[in-house]
């Protein structure tokens, strides 16, 4: 950015000196002109007069955009994935704070500082604290769950275990005993192991 500053502002010396010698006097002054133009600024104070001039000026100014709005934006998108990052990272502290089911008042108080320095909003950390409540309710469902995720947590693996036999059991309490066992054995929609599974459940 320098060099072409430097370069832009001793171009403009060079063709805008005879024409405007009161402002583009010298180089140095020529760097001023050159910042404010790269910089889309635009004072008016000193502007080029010749073709040249002119014609550098625009090319200079359109360069400025990129110089000056690119790493901007950039910027300005890098912060926001940073905001996220650290978003997401309260989320799950808040994930590790209530693994007992509630919290304390010191958990209360690390939530709400690091929602100040983050910039966000008490009603915000409210909706935030009750979300991660209902997902961590719904991660101890295991009815929503899927059965890889279930079979990798033996807790899980275990309840949904239970929750199986039950409904065969109500199954086997609703549904008309005589048709099943008739269907059962004259269909042979059964296997034999999902037979002797049923009669052990459910007929006792």
């Amino acid at each position: 950015m320098w060099l072409l500053v430097i370069m832009t502002a001793s171009l403009g010396y060079l063709f805008e000196h005879d024409a405007q010698p009161d402002k583009f006097e010298n180089i140095p002054q020529s760097i001023y002109w050159a910042v404010i133009t790269l910089a889309s600024v635009g004072y008016g104070d000193i502007s080029p007069i010749t073709p040249m001039g002119r014609i550098m000026t625009i090319i200079l100014a359109l360069l400025g955009i990129g110089i000056f709005a690119i790493p901007a934006a950039l910027l300005s998108s890098a912060f926001s994935d940073q905001l996220r990052i650290e978003r997401v990272t309260l989320k799950n502290e808040l994930y590790e704070m209530l693994s007992d089911g509630h919290l304390d008042e010191e958990e209360i108080a690390q939530v709400k500082r690091e929602a100040k320095r983050l910039h966000i909003a008490d009603d915000e950390v409210q909706r935030l604290i009750l979300r991660v409540q209902k997902e961590h309710e719904l991660k101890d469902d295991v009815s929503v769950l899927p059965l890889h995720k279930i079979a990798a947590d033996p807790a899980h693996a275990m309840e949904y275990y239970k929750e199986t036999l039950a409904r065969l059991r109500q199954l086997g309490l609703m549904t008309s005993s005589e048709d099943f066992v008739r269907m059962a054995q004259e269909q042979v929609r059964l296997s034999e192991d999902e037979w002797r599974i049923w009669q052990s459940i459910n007929m006792r």
